[in-house]
């Protein structure tokens, strides 16, 4: 989405330069009328490898309150078990 590309940039930047592989993206709830930032990944668990996603909403253009919630979701133990 064009709107938020900014912030797609941004926080695919920020989770690149801590060595966190995922992709981000941004979606709309066209039914909800919401804007979402997204990351996809793998995270092993119990010897499994699974796909993952995580999504913190674009809150009325709050994009620094959105980044920060969504690139604080990788923490440390998070990273970990991510493959």
């Amino acid at each position: 989405m064009i709107k938020f590309e900014n912030l797609q940039n941004t926080a695919q930047n920020q989770l690149n330069i801590k060595g966190i592989n995922v992709e981000v993206s941004v979606e709309r709830d066209e039914e909800r009328k919401r804007n979402y930032l997204v990351a996809s990944y793998k995270m092993e668990s119990f010897g499994e490898v699974r796909e993952c996603r995580y999504q913190e909403e674009i809150y009325r253009g709050d994009e620094v309150g959105t980044l920060s919630l969504f690139v604080g979701h990788f923490d440390e133990y998070r990273i970990s078990q991510m493959v």
